[in-house]
């Protein structure tokens, strides 16, 4: 990732370009939740054992089924297609996500290569909830470190507060129910897919401009 006069582009997956949390939801409350008090949009926690209640095994047992029963059928975001079609040749896109590489990579990457056609890349970032320390490697500040990008986008406020020191020219956050109340200087917000990709071709048309006077 490392032409002259492109745009290196880093975001996360679930609930940036996949409607994740809707699909877990649903997952909980059909086979985990009574009736009666079934979990919304509002109650989604990606700290999936203090959403669930239950210990690291059990979570893990879970979103194993999650991925081999539930994953092939999580949406695009709305607009996440035109998105990846509007995509400037010069803007290239990464995927860096904190799903279990072991439990769920090859649900991940099959996902990916069917909806976001533009992404070159796929990389699973350890945040510390699963128990095999050999599925992942780094965090994703460390990983982040190592790929210089510059934008990265997210929907959780933990990661994108950790990353306000490096030199990401945008810290983008997607505005999702749970970081409505983020707020940071180095931080700045989109509301849809739509206005992702707004930003995405103005940071890559200013790419080629610098391209343009450096020759």
């Amino acid at each position: 990732m490392a032409n002259y006069g492109e745009l290196r582009v880093v975001s996360d997956l679930d609930d940036v370009h996949a409607d994740t949390a809707t699909r877990v939801i649903e997952f909980t409350n059909r086979l985990y939740r009574p009736a009666a008090s079934p979990l919304t949009l509002e109650d989604y926690n990606d700290h999936f054992a203090e959403m669930w209640g239950v210990d690291t095994d059990e979570t893990m047992r879970r979103w194993g089924i999650f991925c081999k029963e539930w994953m092939a059928n999580v949406t695009p975001m709305e607009g996440a297609g035109q998105t990846q079609r509007d995509m400037p040749r010069n803007a290239h896109m990464e995927i860096l996500t904190a799903r279990d590489a072991e439990s769920s990579g090859d649900a991940t990457r099959l996902w990916v290569s069917r909806h976001l056609a533009r992404v070159s890349g796929v990389n699973f970032a350890n945040v510390g909830w699963g128990k095999n320390a050999d599925a992942h490697k780094r965090t994703k500040r460390e990983e982040l470190i190592l790929m210089k990008p510059h934008m990265f986008i997210e929907d959780q406020p933990r990661h994108l507060t950790s990353l306000v020191d490096l030199p990401i020219r945008d810290l983008v956050v997607f505005t999702r129910p749970w970081n409505r109340g983020l707020s940071h200087p180095r931080i700045m917000r989109v509301s849809s897919q739509a206005v992702l990709s707004e930003l995405i071709q103005e940071r890559a048309a200013e790419k080629l401009v610098e391209a343009e006077r450096a020759a």
